[in-house]
């Protein structure tokens, strides 16, 4: 089971009656680094290693060594501890290694070696599921739209999408007639040999 960590969700995987591990998206984890990639393009001369030990920090997540990712993440803390006060560089470097340090320690059992996985052509993120979403979805709930839809009205809205997705529409929207009563219980009026008509 994927997901982007929610404590819901990992819970879940241990509620399922077989059993069910739990990933963390490396999506989500990505979306952790890639603005201290960004912040590591501006590093002040005297932070020149900041980019390498981003890379690193990221190579060590990607190959499934998140307590070595996290001791790696408060050395370069302690680094920038010093300049903290009269760096804002340093100052915002640093709370978003402290967002990184969170979010890895939280979850650092469902870390996995995903370099191995997306090898073995496995999945590692939640986005073709989420691609799915967004083309069920679609247009229809996006957040500018003036209608909003019931819980029942959305409900059935997503049935119908999902099944012409799925190329059943026709399948599933066909007429079936209902079957006949086969009940032996049928009144003798309605029976085409009455008993009456024996007799005469």
């Amino acid at each position: 089971m994927i997901s982007d960590g929610e404590e819901c969700i990992k819970r879940l995987a241990g509620m399922l009656p077989q059993p069910a591990t739990h990933i963390l998206d490396w999506f989500h984890i990505s979306m952790k680094l890639q603005p201290l990639a960004q912040m590591a393009l501006t590093a002040p001369v005297d932070h020149g290693l900041f980019e390498q030990d981003i890379d690193r920090i990221k190579w060590r997540l990607w190959n499934g060594q998140p307590k070595r990712a996290l001791d790696l993440a408060t050395t370069v803390r302690r680094q920038l501890f010093s300049k903290i006060d009269e760096c804002l560089w340093a100052r915002r470097a640093d709370k978003l290694l402290e967002k990184l340090n969170t979010y890895i320690n939280r979850n650092s059992g469902s870390v996995i070696n995903y370099a191995g996985r997306h090898r073995a052509g496995q999945r590692i993120a939640t986005s073709p599921a989420e691609a799915s979403v967004n083309s069920l979805v679609a247009k229809r709930f996006v957040k500018k739209q003036q209608m909003r839809w019931s819980r029942t009205g959305a409900h059935y809205l997503l049935k119908v999408r999902a099944v012409m997705l799925n190329g059943d529409l026709l399948e599933q929207t066909r007429y079936v007639p209902p079957k006949t009563d086969e009940s032996p219980y049928v009144t003798s009026l309605l029976d085409p040999n009455p008993p009456l008509l024996k007799a005469a």
